[in-house]
């Protein structure tokens, strides 16, 4: 609970000149303000329980959540650890979405959801929430987690299933997400397998095997494709990476790779000395990263296979900026040379 300690002292002194309310009288928010006096600036907490409204909690008056159009604070922040992204929606549509002069945060992160955009995997418009170390405004679909990269690969996928609906078709996929899990699965002129090094982080997939990428337990030519998204950028042995799976590949049968890169770097860092996470954060951005890619990364991947990279405007423009997907998504195919 630390981490959200410091959240909450953060937004504190950040609206120290504001009008604030806090949401939910949790026992995080009174373990909280046990350790700290009166703020002057905060003038009421709101809560849905009955049993809470209009008592002391710990010097402050508990409100109905109604009371935040009456009293009109200048900032919520939202207290609750619990369960928060399904709250903050809640408030959203009966509140919040109303009154936009009200800025509306959380401790667990800070949400700028006011439009809706379009998540394929739903098939409707759904908000959408910040996300990323770096954050990135409405990304994260609130329903099940679509990132710009899977609604970008949902188009491809797609169209690959069609192109082959009157096949049977053999799919890998690594450290399989959600959305595209869900998918997938779905699908009937499929045969689809999934694995990782720890399977049990995947509890919505069946039957997802125990494997490492690097060793490959599958008879030889088993697939016709393999999906892999943002995962060789955590394999120290990018050669052993496509041996294994070219390995387990039919002749004619590709790759389709997404993996983060840095447009501002000429050619891709990776040096041995970078071996702890203190440093893997630093110079890659990420502790389990172990290179980062720069703009070289087609003509790298290219000492494997054929390489095609399938860029923005596989998608309209339009439809791009409905999903708010990045101008940079992009996937590489590689098939065997």
């Amino acid at each position: 609970m630390e981490k959200y300690e410091k959240m909450l002292e953060s937004m504190i002194r950040q609206f120290q000149n504001k009008k604030i309310m806090f949401y939910g009288a949790s026992l995080f928010l009174e373990n909280f303000l046990k350790k700290h006096p009166i703020i002057k600036n905060v003038i009421g907490i709101i809560d849905k329980d009955s049993n809470k409204i209009n008592k002391d909690f710990c010097g402050y008056k508990v409100f109905p959540p109604s009371y935040i159009e009456t009293l009109k604070p200048d900032n919520v922040i939202l207290t609750i650890v619990n369960n928060s992204q399904e709250i903050y929606l809640s408030l959203f549509d009966t509140i919040f979405s109303k009154h936009p002069e009200i800025e509306f945060s959380s401790i667990t992160g800070k949400y700028s959801t006011n439009v809706k955009y379009y998540c394929p995997f739903c098939d409707k418009e759904l908000y959408f929430f910040d996300f990323g170390k770096k954050t990135r405004p409405n990304v994260k679909c609130s329903v099940c987690g679509s990132l710009e990269r899977h609604r970008f690969l949902y188009f491809i996928y797609k169209e690959i299933i069609k192109r082959n609906q009157n096949k049977h078709l053999t799919i890998l996929h690594t450290a399989p997400e959600k959305c595209i899990y869900n998918f997938l699965k779905e699908q009937s002129n499929i045969e689809y397998t999934t694995i990782d090094i720890n399977p049990e982080k995947y509890t919505f997939a069946n039957n997802c095997l125990k494997m490492d990428i690097l060793d490959l337990k599958f008879p030889p030519e088993t697939f016709d494709y393999i999906f892999t998204n943002h995962v060789i950028e955590h394999i120290p042995d990018e050669f052993g990476f496509f041996r294994e799976c070219f390995k387990v590949l039919k002749p004619n049968g590709k790759i389709i790779l997404t993996a983060p890169y840095f447009e501002d770097l000429e050619k891709t860092l990776e040096d041995p000395a970078i071996n702890t996470d203190e440093k893997r954060l630093k110079y890659y951005g990420q502790k389990d990263h172990v290179r980062k890619y720069g703009k070289d990364i087609f003509d790298r991947f290219k000492q494997y296979g054929n390489v095609t990279v399938i860029e923005k405007n596989y998608i309209p423009s339009d439809l791009r900026s409905k999903m708010n997907i990045t101008e940079k998504e992009n996937a590489i195919i590689i098939s065997k040379q």
